[in-house]
């Protein structure tokens, strides 16, 4: 019996999507190895255990290219948030001298 339901809300469906799978899609876990590869020695991996290597692999590639995706999004809004913070203070600076032409006017007018 399974204990999985049926209906999926998106936030299941994010949950799903979210970081290393830890099932492959033929429905096996997903077992941690080690390279022993010239070109990868002792890097570590993931794949089906029985084998089907592709599809885990396909899923983690994917995973590095939206990690990149978020990575770029990330300075993207860091640098808007700067531009935000400096037009803030300058429209700051420029009420304060608006405030004091408006004193320095009241001055004159008593």
């Amino acid at each position: 019996m399974s204990s999985v339901n049926s209906s999926s809300t998106p936030t299941d469906q994010v949950a799903k999507q979210r970081g290393i799978p830890t099932r492959c899609n033929c429905g096996e876990a997903v077992s941690r190895f080690t390279s022993n590869t010239v070109k990868n020695p002792g890097r570590l991996f993931h794949r089906c255990p029985m084998g089907s290597e592709k599809s885990v692999v396909e899923e983690i590639e994917d995973f590095h290219d939206l990690f990149d995706v978020l990575l770029v999004d990330n300075i993207k809004f860091q640098k808007s948030v700067r531009a935000g913070e400096a037009m803030k203070k300058g429209h700051e600076s420029r009420i304060e001298e608006m405030e004091d032409a408006i004193a320095r006017c009241e001055e004159k007018i008593t």
